[in-house]
């Protein structure tokens, strides 16, 4: 049996490791890595939400590159039962609803988290997630001029959300 090349052997591992994901997850360890040596208030504990952080973004990002490299961008004519169903006034949504839900969960989970460890009360962290996304889907339909997407706003409150109630959950588990 031949020996694979070093240079061949990075090159299949690269390809098979989805850049779009270990990326963020990588610069999300270097970064809790540098902040736990150098910040003396830095903790594991925030090492790891920073790097779940990252991992959100990176689920995001790749899924979003995925589904924009699949297909065309849907037109008014586009059938029933495509992505289009999902689509904001004629504008496809880039990722499905399930990866975005679990990126969003994830990103609820450690910001939702911080903000209850800052505040010293979970509950105002998870207030804080599920209000989020009202205002940022505001801007996006005064910038757009097109009505507020209250569906996908609502989306993103939930998945925002179930990331506290995950931490709740670890919370109580651990006593």
């Amino acid at each position: 049996m031949d020996a694979t090349p070093p240079a061949a052997f990075i090159a299949t591992l690269a390809d098979r490791c989805y850049g779009r994901l270990l990326l963020p997850l990588l610069l999300g360890l270097l970064a809790a890595v540098a902040l736990a040596q150098w910040v003396d208030w830095f903790t594991g504990g925030m090492g790891i939400w920073l790097v779940l952080g990252a991992a959100g973004i990176g689920i995001l990002w790749h899924a979003d590159a995925q589904a924009t490299a699949a297909g065309k961008p849907a037109t008014a004519h586009t059938p029933v039962g495509t992505p289009a169903d999902f689509a904001w006034q004629g504008e496809p949504w880039n990722i499905s609803r399930p990866i975005a839900a679990l990126g969003l969960c994830l990103l609820g989970l450690v910001w939702g988290g911080l903000i209850g460890w800052w505040t010293g009360a979970l509950w105002v962290g998870a207030a804080t997630v599920a209000v989020a996304p009202l205002p940022i889907a505001f801007l996006w339909a005064r910038g757009s001029r097109r009505p507020m997407p209250w569906g996908d706003t609502a989306l993103a409150a939930c998945a925002l959300l179930s990331g506290v109630g995950v931490l709740w959950g670890l919370v109580h588990a651990m006593g």
